[in-house]
């Protein structure tokens, strides 16, 4: 008996030190991975449209950094508790700054308050050869009965829009469309000829509308993408660099001069549109982070609104300013054709 007790307790003796190197060895890569999280995250915080390569992180798949965890979580639930906490704080980072994920508590008594609600879809763009048909947007208007409808992308006529939508007042311009249940008193929009000709977007088109509550402004914008930056880099292009420089010294230029066309507003002012930005752009906060973002303050997940094969990213919003209250955001994904999905939010007059 003392032979066997004796030959289990060399036995342990020779197992422990490997077991406690490989858990000091988990221990050291898992708070590693919790530096290397929080390292990404300030470099698209403070980098993003700021440099290039984190604007590449900003405007990339964020998810990929949870992947580790689908290993280490349940290898460390049973290796060592102690790597549990770090881990945790790990994904709600990822979760929370990285992803965007918000919460929002809201009751139905609170939207039925509502002063307006806005519906904002860029329905142009194509996803596998597909994109939203007149008939689908109409199916999508019906259902949600917005008030206030902006489009980017818009190629229908305003014909089509009057004969389709006899209760809206509708106004077609370049690239967008604009539907108002309340009469239109004026029509505001920015010559985008120094845009266009630098290849940009800069589609600005500000209206002023009677509601029952008083006049109100919306800008619809549709505002240039980074996309033929990230295509160099993709391509690993020699001017790759130089192309995502250019690229945010456009974009910033082109929420500059939109800002300033929204200040023309002397009246409460909404902002809604393919904005081509994500929240945590640093373009974004410079120039619209003085108004509220719907999503931020009364939405709920992480409000997608545009789809690549791989992921997805917030970049269509609706903000306003200090006159309003915002009771209710969501994200319609009842239309998969296109690459965006429509954000429709309930607004109150304070």
């Amino acid at each position: 008996m003392r032979t066997v007790k004796r030959a289990r307790f060399r036995r342990m003796r020779r197992e422990r030190p490997g077991k406690s190197a490989r858990v000091g060895w988990l221990r050291w890569m898992t708070v590693a991975y919790l530096i290397v999280v929080l390292l990404v995250w300030a470099l698209i915080r403070f980098g993003g449209d700021v440099w290039s390569a984190p604007t590449v992180l900003l405007f990339g798949p964020r998810w990929v950094l949870g992947l580790p965890l689908l290993w280490l979580l349940p290898f460390g639930a049973m290796s060592d508790r102690w790597i549990l906490p770090p881990l945790l704080l790990t994904a709600v980072v990822i979760a929370w700054p990285i992803m965007g994920f918000t919460l929002a508590f809201k009751t139905s008594a609170r939207i039925e308050r509502r002063d307006l609600r806005l519906l904002t879809y860029n329905v142009g763009s194509e996803n596998n050869g597909q994109k939203p048909e007149l008939n689908d947007i109409w199916r999508l208007i019906n259902i949600a009965r917005p008030d206030v409808v902006a489009l980017q992308e818009c190629d229908f006529t305003a014909d089509q829009l009057a004969a389709m939508f006899p209760a809206y007042h509708a106004n077609v311009k370049f690239d967008t469309c604009f539907l108002s249940r309340f009469a239109i008193l004026t029509i505001d929009t920015r010559n985008r000829d120094d845009f266009d000709a630098i290849g940009g977007s800069g589609i600005i088109d500000r209206f002023e509308i009677a509601t029952p509550r008083g006049i109100v402004s919306v800008l619809n914008l549709h505002l240039e993408t980074v996309r033929k930056g990230l295509e160099k880099v993709v391509a690993r292009a020699d001017d790759a660099r130089s192309a995502m420089r250019y690229s945010i010294a456009e974009r910033r230029a082109e929420s500059r001069m939109a800002r300033e066309w929204a200040r023309r507003a002397k009246v409460p002012q909404l902002v809604a549109g393919d904005f081509n930005l994500p929240a945590d752009s640093a373009i974004f906060r410079a120039y619209w982070g003085d108004l509220a973002d719907a999503h931020n303050r009364c939405g709920t997940g992480y409000g997608f609104t545009k789809y690549t094969k791989w992921f997805g990213m917030r970049i269509d919003h609706v903000l306003f300013d200090s006159n309003w209250e915002c009771l209710d955001e969501t994200v319609d994904y009842s239309l998969d054709q296109g690459d965006h999905r429509p954000v429709i939010v309930d607004l109150r007059l304070r």
